[in-house]
Formats: C-alpha cells, structure tokens, sequence
C-alpha cells in the first residue's frame, strides 16, 4: 500500500507483473531474455518505473493507471521493444487529477494503446543514443531504427506536449512520412519537439503540428528535403542548429509555416539552399564567425 520497491527498486525475473499500491512509488527492474508484461494501478500520486534488461516490454491488457504519477517504461536490450497492444493503455489521470509525464524509452516502440497524460509531457526515445529515428507516416522500427509512425501520435492525448528523441541522441532524426498533427489533434497543448545532440534533423515531409513546434540539434545540421515542410498555423516554430547549419532545398516549397519562426544556427541559415518561409514574425540569428542567412518569405 505505501510502495513497492518505493527506495530501492525491486529485481525480479518474471513473465507477468500485476501491480496495486495506495502511496509512493513503484519501481521494479525485471531481468528475462522472453520479456515483461505489465500492468497495475498506482492509486495515489507516485511514479510508476519499470525497466527490462533483457527482453521486450509489453503493456498488459489491464492497462498501466496512476493518479498524477510519472509513468517510466524502459526496455534496455538492445533492439528490444515496448509494446503496447490496442486496449493496453498508459494512462496518468485516474480519478480527478490533471496528469502527469510518460516516457517510453526502447530502441523500438510499437504503440496500439492509447497514452493519456493530461497535462503531462510524452517523451519516446531510443534506449541507445546511436539509434537513428524515423517520425511520419511511412516510419518503421528496424535494427538500429526507432519508428514513430502518425498513427502513433495520433493515439497519444496531453497538453502537455510531446518530445522524440533526447539531447544525447547521435543517430539523428527523419521525417520520412507525412505527420498531421493538427488535423483532429490529440496533442493540444506544450510543444512538439524533435530533439538531437550531434545527429542531424531532416525533414523529407510535411510535419503539422497545432501546437509549437521546435527542431533541436546541438551540434547537428537541420535540412529540407523537397517535399519537406514544418506547418504550426498561429503558432511558433523554432529551429535551432546551435552547433550547425539549417538548410532549405533547391525544390520551390514553402518550408515553414507558422505566426513565428526563431532560427538559430553557427555557420549558415539557408547559405546554400534559402529556407522558404510564410510566417509573420521571423527571427533569425547566425552566431559563427562563417555562414549567411538566406530567407525566402512568401506571407503577402
């Protein structure tokens, strides 16, 4: 009742997890090559932290439920995946609470149930920093490969925002197929970011969003592909290549569109290719000693 493995994680080596507990945390590391399913309540305000070392991560059809508690699910092997079945929900705001954060932190992430936060922020990230990331209708999980598909996204309700990828992330991140997130949105409040340390952003895609929305590599490049497109109507967007460049495409396509664009880069906004714009308010910053900024805006 008032927690399980709440200061020190429980180890354990099992097929089937079934949880209830009151107060405090939950917190269990499971260690079997077939894998964990789980499923539990925690009815009071504690987090809910379960890691596999060694198999897959699976949702059981009970559903993962706490009142305002963070949910962390890890699966830590490599290539393993977090599975979660049609009707095996995440959900963090049982009773009359205003939610909390999820993460879903696997290599591969098969998302059929639904995840709802509230007002909690959703993050999927591989487990391995290498791992490269696909996001957008065609993406798919493969080897070395996280794919988080529209279908996905559209299962996941919060106003608190969604981020993919994670500041150490290497293996960049694709928008390989279209993502709309704004038509019927689900996520209606925070921020969409896409997240990067030294791996490139690019955007092959249209990605629409009805919430802010950033791009974000530390020390990556952030491109357009010719079909590529960030659309945040009345909202802001932010591209920040802080240790690189962001590029548009030779193609004729307007790139970004939204009430406000903030772009930041070292050695070059558009140098090559301009980024096309339709945007109201633009801010653009190159803070290297090389690189120009070449903006093309079409808001009339």
């Amino acid at each position: 009742a008032t927690g399980i493995g709440s200061a020190e994680a429980i180890d354990t080596a099992v097929v089937t997890l079934s949880f209830s507990n009151t107060t405090n945390a939950v917190q269990v590391i499971n260690t079997l090559v077939g894998g964990l399913t789980v499923s539990g309540t925690n009815a009071g305000p504690g987090a809910v932290n379960i890691t596999e070392t060694a198999g897959n991560l699976t949702v059981g059809a009970s559903d993962i439920t706490t009142n305002s508690g963070a949910v962390t699910l890890t699966a830590s092997a490599a290539n393993a995946d977090i599975i979660s079945a049609l009707n095996s929900d995440i959900v963090t705001t049982g009773g009359p609470t205003a939610g909390a954060a999820v993460t879903l932190q696997a290599d591969n992430i098969d998302l059929a149930g639904l995840i709802t936060a509230g007002t909690g922020l959703v993050t999927l990230r591989p487990n391995a920093d290498a791992v490269a990331i696909q996001v957008g209708a065609t993406a798919a999980d493969g080897v070395a490969t996280l794919g988080i598909t529209d279908a996905e996204l559209d299962r996941i309700t919060t106003i608190g925002g969604v981020t993919i990828g994670s500041t150490t992330n290497t293996g960049g991140i694709t928008v390989v197929g279209a993502a709309d997130q704004a038509t019927g949105a689900t996520i209606t409040g925070g921020t969409f970011t896409l997240r990067s340390n030294s791996g490139p952003i690019v955007v092959n895609a249209a990605l629409s969003n009805a919430v802010d929305t950033t791009l974000q590599t530390t020390s990556g490049n952030i491109s357009f592909g010719a079909a590529g497109a960030v659309t945040a109507a009345t909202k802001v967007v932010t591209l920040s290549a802080a240790g690189g460049n962001i590029e548009g495409h030779v193609a004729a396509l307007t790139n970004v569109t939204a009430a406000t664009l903030n772009a930041t880069a070292s050695t070059g906004i558009g140098a090559t290719n301009a980024l096309e714009t339709s945007v109201v308010t633009l801010s653009a910053t190159n803070t290297g000693a090389t690189g120009n900024i070449s903006i093309v805006e079409a808001n009339d």
